[in-house]
């Protein structure tokens, strides 16, 4: 399957990097960009960039870095994908202990309108081992303190970076062709820590 970027929407992908181990780590999600065209490609991507950090610092360890921040878009008027890359190192600031890099926050994009299509996920590395309890789940108000970033961070993307108009869930294409793209209204982060077994290396 093929992930589709129509005209006036674009992909970011957040590269995050781990004290001691070689292979960075990617959140990604799509955006709606400014109807008019991205004007500012630099400016779009540092905003971007500064909105996750400020969403993530604190509930991540300070062994993770966010290193760079990559957009790419489709204009209406552009007949390929442009990209820029965003590098400004920013070292997370929680003090705590990180779990394995193959634990991460599960986290719901949410739009509501009912359907398979209509709903993605991402995954957050950075969770910290005194936050979570032996069967999985957040310990205390990590769940709850999350939440709130996340109403923040999605209203930001809305609301508070030029030439963003918010967060959206792009599609691939499958066994027909991919609709348009759903715009996200909401996050929420699952009480129950994902891991991902690719991120287990030897």
């Amino acid at each position: 399957m093929t992930l589709i970027i129509p005209d006036g929407f674009g992909q970011v992908i957040h590269q995050l990097r781990l004290v001691g181990d070689l292979e960075p780590m990617a959140v990604t999600y799509g955006i709606k960009v400014d109807g008019g065209g991205v004007t500012a490609p630099d400016t779009l991507a540092d905003g971007l960039h500064e909105a996750f950090y400020t969403a993530w610092n604190v509930n991540m360890s300070n062994q993770y870095t966010l290193y760079q921040t990559e957009v790419k878009w489709k204009d209406v008027a552009l007949a390929d994908v442009s990209v820029v890359v965003h590098v400004e190192p920013k070292v997370m600031t929680s003090t705590a202990s990180p779990c394995p890099q193959n634990v991460a926050f599960l986290i719901q994009k949410l739009s509501g309108m009912a359907g398979r299509r209509n709903r993605g996920r991402m995954y957050v590395p950075g969770v910290n081992e005194a936050n979570v309890g032996p069967s999985g789940l957040l310990l205390g108000t990590e769940q709850s303190g999350l939440n709130t970033k996340l109403a923040a961070w999605c209203t930001t993307l809305s609301t508070s970076i030029g030439q963003c108009d918010g967060m959206a869930i792009l599609h691939s294409t499958g066994l027909s062709g991919a609709p348009a793209p759903t715009m996200v209204n909401s996050l929420l982060c699952d009480a129950l820590v994902a891991t991902q077994r690719r991120r287990l290396r030897k």
